[in-house]
């Protein structure tokens, strides 16, 4: 068991040892505290990768973990795998000023839909960008876009020969 002072009205606040919000609330006057757990020297050290998240995001005594552990962990599998492909979308566009759009609006509806922070969802589509499934998807747009022109272009030319074929 903890205890703090209140900052307003120098109440003592008791805190439980189990107790991870960084908010207290005060039994007296009912305003908020900040609080901070005081670390134990026994406790072992939280190291995070690359991502800006805080120790209380992931518990893993004593491993650096992976930026795209950090990312599953706050929006699940399948909002990663989403988030990869809207990443390959707006790589693959040419035109720099929608790609800005896209991302853009890609942050604004990754921030609604998960209810993360918007450094979190930059960094989280930094990091898609430059992950392998990213361009593993990224390729299979553009075969498909391939596969779609040379089909096309096979169909025109089939035509082709057929209408010259006709004036003979």
């Amino acid at each position: 068991m903890f205890e703090k002072k209140c900052d307003q009205c120098s109440a003592k606040i008791e805190i439980p040892d189990n107790y991870s919000a960084p908010f207290v609330q005060c039994p007296g006057c009912g305003s908020h505290q900040r609080y901070q757990k005081p670390k134990d020297l026994n406790e072992p050290e939280y190291k995070l990768g690359s991502a800006k998240v805080s120790a209380e995001a992931l518990r893993i005594p004593g491993k650096v973990l992976d930026d795209s552990k950090i990312f599953e962990d706050a929006v699940g599998k399948a909002g990663l795998d989403e988030v990869y492909k809207q990443v390959a979308i707006y790589m693959s566009e040419k035109n720099i000023a929608k790609r800005r759009t896209i991302k853009s609006k890609s942050i604004q509806t990754f921030m609604r839909k998960f209810k993360i922070s918007a450094d979190m969802t930059s960094h989280m589509l930094d990091y898609a960008e430059k992950a392998p499934e990213t361009q593993e998807i990224t390729v299979a747009l553009h075969r498909k876009k391939i596969i779609i022109a040379g089909v096309v272009s096979a169909l025109c030319v089939a035509l082709l020969i057929g209408l010259m074929l006709a004036f003979v």
